[in-house]
């Protein structure tokens, strides 16, 4: 086999398993995005989704700690994916150097979140986040449950709440379970 013949390989195997949650183009609807920010608390947190000329995801705004407020979050639903054999969560993104959490639901109606915190470094990054170390949450507050069993997913999110006031900006190209 030539390299071309062995890259076009690899990519046949990586594409026939991987699951695109999100990808930037120029088809996303930047409605099928919800903000939810402490304002459901009393909280003045204010954050929006946009699309950019490259048709990246931009999650921004700032977060407020006056009336017991003190986070931001966007997410999105779609009907039920059976995620089993998948092990990790690979995201494409550029933050601000602060710390985002990523949350999975299983169900729109589960109340509580898996979650799994990352760091930015205001540069474009892979991260690639391991299934297994999603921690139930609820509130902040980690529940006596397993970590997440990755075999269904119907939301994912995104929340900045570093109990601090601060303006932040993330610019979001891919989310794949590879």
């Amino acid at each position: 086999m030539n390299a071309l013949s062995i890259y076009i390989w690899f990519l046949m195997i990586m594409n026939a398993s991987a699951q695109v949650l999100f990808t930037a183009n120029n088809t996303w609807n930047p409605n099928d995005w919800r903000i939810i920010n402490d304002g459901v608390m009393g909280g003045i947190s204010q954050a929006e989704v946009e699309k950019s000329r490259q048709g990246t995801l931009v999650f921004s705004g700032t977060v407020r700690l006056e009336n017991n407020g003190g986070f931001a979050s966007v997410r999105r639903s779609f009907e039920p994916q059976n995620i089993t054999g998948h092990k990790t969560i690979k995201l494409r993104i550029k933050g601000d150097g602060t710390t985002y959490q990523f949350r999975l639901k299983s169900t729109q109606e589960q109340r509580y979140s898996y979650v799994h915190e990352f760091q930015t470094t205001g540069h474009w990054e892979d991260l690639e986040l391991p299934l297994s170390d999603f921690q139930p949450r609820f509130r902040g507050q980690m529940l006596d449950r397993p970590n997440y069993t990755a075999k269904v997913l119907q939301e994912i999110a995104i929340l900045i709440g570093n109990k601090r006031k601060e303006s932040f900006r993330l610019e979001i190209q891919e989310i794949v379970l590879p």
